[in-house]
Order: structure tokens, then sequence, then C-alpha cells
């Protein structure tokens, strides 16, 4: 006999826990905002960067203009929801919970999760190549370089399961204490390493890259760019090919900076925030916003005419991926919903911030019962030096 007669608050406990179980990136991030976020206050919200003051020498006060970098967050409404009729409900669904509740509740998670991964891997300003399994001293370079920026929150890597098992294979003595090597075996766990903890996760997808080639080998920007600019275009003697979203370049002379605008030592990351295409050896790629303004400032110099442009990525290529952030700096916003009159609702929290609203409601026009699992969310990651990828060439 089918189990379909079910309560609201049934359903919501299966899809909350499987939810959860697959978040986290989610659930290691900053949830400040939930809070302020309500029904009926909007789905945006302003986050505010603090000014920081130039240090005078001597008595003499030069007073500095307090002015705040502001970055927005516009929340997201995902769903999934299922209608099935009278006769599935009699004949085919024997157990909701595990048929419908939480494989639904998976696949959610999993998008959300994604959509968080494509935040930190499209905006942060360090990527780093791993050229080999056994050569950790590059993970080791972007993790120093987000502890550089100054970041002082707890730091945590999500990787990609093929690249996380790599890394466990490769390098199982260099992560946690003797005590916990037992589990690092038996579960591929490598724990923590260099200060930040580690988790995997299908959702941290990898990258394809694109056919982008300068046989000439001398690509360079063409035009200084302006404070603020969004795309940036460098030629080439025989520059041919697209370059795909996701694909990092870099320009000499820009360097990633800390929170005071400081130049580190590791070169800034141009990401590509859309697929771009050569045409006539020159190609225009977007590019989140570079600017040198305080208290905003990401890079250490604009990129000038006739600067050196090298790929990060080589062409034709996979490359798995693991992101490396402190959970100050990127933000979870989440809301929960106003309740719909003549439904079944419950509101349910995951990791006490996380709100996932499970409805339930007649359709006896169609002979159905529609129910729905919805979720009010967005990510930002508002310190961009605060967060690191690096990419593993498979």
């Amino acid at each position: 006999m089918a189990t379909y007669n079910f309560t609201v608050t049934q359903v919501a406990v299966p899809f909350v826990a499987e939810y959860q179980k697959n978040l986290p990136l989610i659930v290691n991030s900053n949830k400040q905002l939930d809070k302020e976020f309500k029904s009926g206050t909007g789905s945006t919200m302003t986050v505010t960067i603090p000014d920081y003051p130039t240090v005078q020498t001597g008595a003499t006060a030069v007073p500095d203009n307090y002015a705040s970098g502001d970055r927005q967050i516009t929340l997201i409404h995902n769903n999934v929801s299922t209608d099935s009729n009278a006769v599935v409900r009699a004949l085919d669904i024997k157990n909701f919970d595990e048929q419908i509740a939480k494989p639904y509740g998976a696949r959610l998670a999993s998008h959300i999760q994604e959509r968080a991964a494509d935040e930190l891997k499209l905006n942060a300003d360090t990527h780093v190549i791993i050229n080999d399994s056994s050569e950790f001293k590059n993970l080791g370079t972007a993790i120093a370089t987000i502890k550089k920026a100054r970041s002082y929150g707890k730091l945590v890597g999500v990787l990609d399961n093929e690249l996380n098992q790599t890394i466990a294979s490769a390098g199982i003595t260099f992560f946690n204490p003797s005590a916990q090597i037992s589990d690092m075996f038996k579960e591929s766990r490598i724990g923590m390493y260099g200060g930040a903890e580690f988790f995997e996760s299908p959702d941290v997808t990898s990258l394809v890259t694109g056919d982008l080639v300068d046989t000439g080998a001398d690509a360079v920007v063409d035009g200084t760019l302006s404070d603020g600019a969004t795309s940036i275009t460098f030629d080439g003697t025989n520059l041919t090919g697209t370059i795909k979203k996701g694909q990092v370049f870099t320009v000499a002379g820009c360097k990633v900076v800390d929170i005071y605008g400081n130049a580190l030592s590791q070169d800034y990351s141009f990401v590509a925030q859309a697929d771009a295409t050569a045409v006539a050896n020159s190609i225009t790629v977007t590019i989140k916003p570079v600017t040198t303004v305080k208290p905003s400032q990401n890079v250490s110099a604009l990129p000038v005419d006739g600067a050196a442009v090298t790929l990060v990525h080589e062409a034709n290529s996979t490359y798995q991926a693991g992101v490396i952030y402190d959970t100050q700096g990127f933000i979870h916003g989440n809301a929960k919903f106003a309740p719909i009159s003549n439904m079944e609702q419950k509101e349910m929290k995951v990791a006490k911030a996380l709100s996932i609203t499970t409805s339930k409601g007649a359709d006896p026009i169609n002979f159905k019962e529609i129910v729905r699992w919805d979720n009010l969310s967005a990510e930002l990651l508002v310190r961009t030096n605060w967060a690191a990828v690096v990419w593993y060439k498979v």
C-alpha cells in the first residue's frame, strides 16, 4: 500500500536532513545576514566593506575621508516539487521519504552548492595550478596567500571528489596527526592542512578549457584599463580560438592585495565571467570589476597597454577544482517565505540558518496533490582576496 498520506512535518524532516548532509560549503559560511533577511523586506541587501585609515608620521593629523565599499547580494528563489496524481499515489509511491523527499532534497542541495562553488571560482583573486599529485607546495601557496591578505576567520577547503582522492592518496602523511591516520586511509579524509579544514563535494565541478592559443606566444593588453573596468582586451600575433567561462589569466604588474591595499607576491587572477572568442588576433574577455580604490581595492595596479598576458590554464584540457576560503569573507544570505493561505506549510532550519519551506496543497481540477520545497538564498564572496582556487590537470 502506498504511503503518500503524510503531514508536512513528516516530509520536511527527511528532506532537510538530506539537504544539510550535502552542503559542507554552505554550512561553512558567514550567515550573519540571515537575521536581516525577513519576509516583506525585499530580496536585495547591501554588504558594507569597512574603510581603513592612512597611517601618518609625526604630530600633524591628516584626517581621512571615510568611504566604505558596498557590495550587493540578491536572493534567488529555487524550488523542487512533485505533483503525483491519485493513481500514482495509490500504486507507485511506496515510501515517500525514500522515493521523493530525500532525493529531491539532495538535488536542491546540489544546485545551491554548485552555485556557491561557482561564486568562489569566478571571484577569487588567487588561482593556483597543482602540477603534480605529490606537489603540495602550491596548495600551501594558495592558503598562505589568503592568510597574507590578513584573513582572520576559519579557513575551509572544499575539493572535487577525484581531486580529494588524488591528494589523499599521494600526500596522506601531510595531513592530520597520526591518531587520525586510520580514518584518512579508510575514508580518504584529508582533514586539516596548512590551517584549513578540507571537505569534498561533487558540486565543485571541473573546468573544460577552450582552444584559445597564441602561437606567437606574445599576448599583450590592448589599452590601459580604467578603474572599475569589467572587460579586458588582449592581442597576439596569431591569437585564435575561444576562452571558456572560468578560465584564468594573469597580467604582468598586477598582484593580489591584502585588505589594506598592500601588494602580495601572488599574481592577480583575471577570471573569464563568460565565454569569449578571438577575432582578428584579438579577444575581449568579461571580468569581475577591478579597482585600486580603497577599501574595495582588489588589485595592486590596473593593467596597462602592452603588458604581457599569461594564460594559467592550458587549452583543450580538463581541470579538477578545489576552493579554499575564509568563512568570514564568504556570505550566505537566506530568508524565510511569508505564509501562503490555504496551504499546509512548514519552515525548517538547517544548521541554524538555512531555511527550507515545505508546502502541500490539493489540485482538485487535475486530481493531484502537490508537494514542494522552496529556498530563498544567495552567496557572495565579499573579500575576494580571502579565497583561492586550486586546479589539477587530468
